[in-house]
C-alpha cells in the first residue's frame, strides 16, 4: 500500500501545473499524502510518518479557509489530525519504539493538542448533520482519547465522568441496529484504550 500511495503522489506531482493548481487535485494529493503518513505509522516509521500528516494538514487548511463552505475540508482535518495523533500516540507506547523523539509525557501531550483539533472538526461536522450516527460516534471517540490520555497524564486530577459519559454513548451507538462498522470499530477502540484500565469491558468486542 506505502509503494503505491507514494507512486500516486509522485503521479500527481508529474501532472501540468494547470492540472495541480485545481482544488480538485490539491485535495486528493492531500489526501493521498495522508495516506502515505498513515502507511508510515502502521509501519512503525513515526519519524516519517509525521511529516506526512503535517503537509496534509496545511494543506487540507489552506483549502478550508480559501472555501469555509465545504464541508469535505472539515472532514479532511477531521481525519488528518486524528491519523497524526495516533502517531504520537504510538510514540509514546512505551511497547514502541519512538523515532521522532521527545519523551512519553511530551509525545501524549502532542496527540491531545491533535485530538483536540479533530474534536473541533468533528463538532462542526455533527452540527452540520446532528442525527449522522457515524458522526455522532466520531465525536465520542475521540472524547474518550483525549480523556485517556488526560488520565496517563494527571491520573489525580482527571475526572473520569467525561470518559465514561463518551464511552457510555459509544456503546449505544454500536447497539443501534443501523450501526455501520466505523460506529463498530470507533466504539472498540476506544474502550479498549480506556483509562484507567477498570473502564475497559473485557467483553465488549464479543457482545
Amino acid at each position: 500500500a506505502l509503494h503505491d500511495f507514494l507512486a500516486a503522489v509522485d503521479d500527481f506531482d508529474a501532472l501540468p501545473e494547470s492540472a495541480r493548481a485545481t482544488v480538485a487535485a490539491q485535495r486528493l494529493r492531500a489526501i493521498t499524502v495522508r495516506k502515505v503518513g498513515v502507511a508510515y505509522t502502521e509501519l512503525g516509521d513515526y519519524a516519517d510518518a509525521l511529516p506526512q500528516l503535517e503537509e496534509a494538514i496545511r494543506t487540507h487548511q489552506r483549502l478550508a479557509d480559501a472555501d469555509a463552505n465545504d464541508i469535505r475540508n472539515v472532514g479532511d482535518l477531521y481525519r488528518a489530525f486524528a491519523d497524526e495523533a495516533c502517531i504520537y500516540e504510538f510514540a509514546a507506547d512505551p511497547a514502541l519504539a519512538s523515532a521522532i523523539g521527545g519523551d512519553r509525557r511530551e509525545n501524549l501531550g502532542h496527540a491531545v493538542a491533535s485530538l483536540r483539533q479533530s474534536l473541533d472538526k468533528a463538532e462542526k461536522l455533527l452540527a452540520k448533520t446532528p442525527d449522522d450516527l457515524d458522526r455522532q460516534a466520531e465525536k465520542a471517540n475521540i472524547q474518550a482519547r483525549i480523556a485517556a490520555i488526560l488520565e496517563l497524564l494527571q491520573p489525580d486530577a482527571q475526572d473520569v465522568v467525561s470518559e465514561t459519559q463518551a464511552l457510555d454513548k459509544l456503546r449505544v451507538d454500536a447497539a443501534k441496529p443501523n450501526a455501520s462498522p466505523h460506529v463498530l470499530s470507533l466504539a472498540l477502540t476506544a474502550w479498549l484504550q480506556a483509562e484507567p484500565a477498570t473502564l475497559r469491558n473485557s467483553q465488549y468486542g464479543l457482545d
